[in-house]
């Protein structure tokens, strides 16, 4: 388990979804609407709830038990503030953050790492 966070700056009506990719990033799938949750099973969380103003998020989100080099977890912000809803690369819709992963049975937490990082 590990917990995200991330700090929205500019206020938006919206929602937040997070996600993994085993491989890299091709197998997420953007929401076709506003109120398409779960699209497929790199959605770890989705429907998270926004607040108003500069609002600080933190999840807790079980990653699967895989190893991987090439991992990517996302934060996705859907917007919902301005129909028509639209997806895609170039969606204004969306607003995605990503961080490459690492993940290895064989690392253990203390061994060159402080925890500080998140």
């Amino acid at each position: 388990m590990v917990e995200v966070r991330w700090t929205e700056w500019i206020d938006h009506p919206s929602h937040f979804r997070i996600s993994f990719d085993a491989d890299g990033q091709d197998s997420f799938i953007d929401p076709a609407g506003y109120d398409d949750f779960y699209t497929n099973a790199t959605v770890l969380l989705d429907n998270i709830m926004d607040g108003s103003g500069v609002t600080e998020h933190t999840a807790s989100i079980t990653l699967p038990n895989v190893q991987c080099n090439n991992c990517t977890l996302q934060v996705m912000q859907v917007l919902t503030g301005k129909p028509p809803y639209t997806s895609g690369p170039t969606s204004d819709d969306l607003h995605r953050v990503c961080a490459d992963l690492r993940l290895d049975a064989d690392l253990v937490f203390g061994d060159g790492f402080d925890g500080s990082h998140s």
